[in-house]
């Protein structure tokens, strides 16, 4: 356990474990110091225990090192104005004047949280002079948020009223009312961090005598429950024996302190790594065909977290690398946006932000993601890939951040990341099965994107008449390209080949050069030139009868679009047509049509088979009709 065992001061630990540093920070804006000696009580006027950021829109308070002498731990789940798990020391946040605004409702809510607090009884003892000294102050001067903290100076405390340190691990808080100043033990605030941790255990189940389901250690032991760990939660059903109590939950899974402790720096170290996901990838999984009308996920947060493992049990086994190991997750938990130096940024892999560190860039460790949403206490896993290599997460940025950035180039198209790539070609009930291929080095199916993009297409298709359709339609046809090479350099990658329609730029050139030039690998690189021919004699169409040929001679009243169509109805009439209306054909474009119409009706029945690859192929040479690439990103692409 090397972020227990070495994981630093107390300082560094009280931080890791609480939530000072996130959704408890601005209760340090406001803080009410009552200090308590025997018999005397003194209330200190409210103190401001950090910093507002200058350099952001939005002013953010950064509490200072003050706010580890008074650690506060807020659940994202449950009601936080009610008394919540238990308080390592009597720090109470406060949310607003109606909580306090009678010595009536002071009363109920010290006395409710001083029943969770350490040594908490002592403090009942002298409730009603704490209340009658704190009332007036707090009526008077809390504006938002704010904090109170029982400084208590009695035997055994956390807090010392002294001239001057009496350990290193000793911080002080401020000038004592009643001579000297107030500081606050660390060492002593961690020890009852950790029994408040192992307390909100015990809350729902606890044995003196009994075997810990992890480690085998015989001892007291407490259920799985923690604050910190947010796939569990008491409020579910659907995980809980019907036999067991809800209070009884350690007899399914039973803690002791050593395994209760890992498992609460754990669950906090899993949410401090967790990130939102972009919602434009869930947009993207809707974005074509009939999924565009649906509103599912728009609203929904997905998370997710990267974790690196050591491959081997005993892989932590050596100082040196057990270090390294723990730097790296700490550099991953507290910067992860800097990509400086030898740290690789993951975003675009993964789909949120992330770094890979040097130092598990290495065989000898994998990485397990998760995905998940998180509203209030419900919880739902929606994904987890693990065994996850990272120098194929590597191999993977290469692509992205090579081919992939060229092509998001040449296309005028937004960069973007392997998940909204997935979520668009495969849609949301593929999505994450298609990215755990993609995390896992797994062949990634073709068929399903070539189903999604000929629907997607042929609807958008319809509608070309006007300069939005057209627009779609490009926009759709760029799409097709764009992961048509991704597909084939991810093939590569994993060496499965690869097959596939080449590489738009290599077939417009092929659709603009002499027909002589004409070879064609597959079926899908058959459609795209037909798609580019059709387009070439659609633009000569409107200049004479100035309306679209798609819509008024091919797809008439709406009809869709079938291989057949296009063979012989689109392509087999282009010279019928021109005749018809006396549209000019030089000689060259007659043979290019000639050449495609014969290949097409030589390979009909293969066609036919792949007809979804045929005919998104048909509609993004159609789309991409008159798009040119600049010489020096073709020549970089060959």
């Amino acid at each position: 356990m090397p972020f227990i065992d070495d994981g630093g001061s107390p300082a560094d630990l009280i931080g890791r474990l609480t939530t000072i540093r996130e959704r408890s920070r601005d209760f340090y804006v406001q803080v009410f110091l009552v200090e308590i000696d025997n018999d005397i009580i003194a209330v200190h006027d409210f103190q401001q225990w950090g910093d507002f950021e200058d350099n952001s829109k939005t002013p953010r308070f950064i509490p200072s090192g003050l706010a580890l002498a008074a650690p506060v731990v807020t659940s994202s789940g449950g009601n936080p104005r009610v008394a919540q798990g238990r308080y390592a020391v009597p720090a109470y946040p406060i949310y607003g004047l109606e909580q306090i605004d009678s010595e009536d409702k002071i009363r109920d809510f010290l006395s409710s949280r001083m029943t969770k607090t350490f040594d908490g009884e002592k403090l009942l003892r002298s409730l009603d002079k704490i209340v009658g000294a704190v009332a007036p102050r707090l009526k008077s001067q809390l504006a938002g948020k704010g904090l109170v903290v029982l400084c208590d100076m009695g035997d055994g405390a956390p807090y010392h009223r002294t001239s001057r340190p009496l350990s290193k691990n000793f911080v002080r808080v401020t000038e004592s009312a009643l001579g000297g100043d107030i500081y606050a033990d660390l060492d002593e605030v961690l020890k009852r961090l950790w029994w408040a941790k192992l307390e909100e255990g015990a809350e729902w189940g606890h044995r003196l005598e009994s075997t810990c389901s992890i480690c085998g250690a015989v001892g007291e032991t407490v259920s799985l429950y923690s604050k910190s760990w947010p796939l569990f939660r008491v409020t579910w059903s659907a995980p809980f024996s019907t036999e067991l109590d809800v209070h009884e939950l350690n007899e399914a899974i039973g803690l002791c302190q050593r395994c209760s402790a890992a498992l609460s720096y754990g669950g906090k170290l899993f949410t401090d790594l967790s990130r939102p996901i972009p919602p434009q990838i869930l947009q993207a999984a809707f974005q074509a065909g009939v999924d565009t009308k649906s509103k599912a996920g728009q609203s929904t947060v997905i998370r997710g977290v990267a974790l690196p493992f050591p491959v081997l049990d005993n892989g932590l086994a050596d100082e040196d690398y057990r270090d390294d190991y723990r730097h790296a997750v700490t550099h991953m938990r507290d910067e992860p946006r800097d990509g400086n130096g030898t740290a690789k940024h993951v975003a675009q892999i993964v789909g949120f932000e992330s770094i890979l560190p040097e130092e598990v860039i290495d065989d000898a460790f994998r990485l397990s993601i998760y995905y998940y949403t998180e509203a209030n206490a419900d919880i739902q896993l929606i994904a987890t890939v693990e065994d996850v290599s990272p120098a194929h997460i590597q191999a993977l940025m290469e692509v992205m951040e090579g081919t992939m950035h060229q092509q998001f180039d040449l296309l005028h198209m937004r960069d973007a990341s392997i998940p909204r790539l997935l979520a668009r070609a495969y849609g949301a009930g593929y999505l994450w099965q298609s990215l755990a291929h993609v995390l896992r080095g797994r062949p990634l199916a073709r068929q399903r994107f070539l189903q999604r993009m000929a629907r997607a297409l042929n609807d958008i298709g319809k509608l070309t008449g006007g300069p939005q359709g057209l627009s779609e339609l490009q926009a759709e046809a760029k799409f097709y390209a764009v992961f048509n090479v991704f597909w084939q350099a991810y093939s590569q990658l994993i060496h499965n080949g690869g097959e596939g329609m080449r590489t738009w730029q290599v077939l417009q050139e092929m659709a603009e050069g002499p027909s002589s030039d004409f070879v064609f690998s597959d079926v899908e690189d058959l459609g795209f030139i037909i798609g580019h021919l059709v387009r070439r004699f659609a633009a000569q169409f409107y200049s004479a009868q100035h309306k679209d040929f798609m819509r008024t001679r091919v797809m008439t009243f709406g009809s869709a679009l079938t291989p057949d169509v296009v063979g012989y109805k689109a392509l087999g009439r282009l010279q019928e047509f021109a005749l018809k209306l006396d549209i000019h054909l030089d000689q060259e474009f007659r043979k290019k049509i000639s050449a495609a119409l014969a290949e097409f009706i030589h390979h009909e029945d293969v066609v036919q088979k792949n007809r979804d690859g045929f005919l998104a192929a048909f509609w993004a040479g159609y789309g991409l009709y008159g798009v040119s690439a600049p010489t020096q990103i073709e020549e970089a692409l060959s």
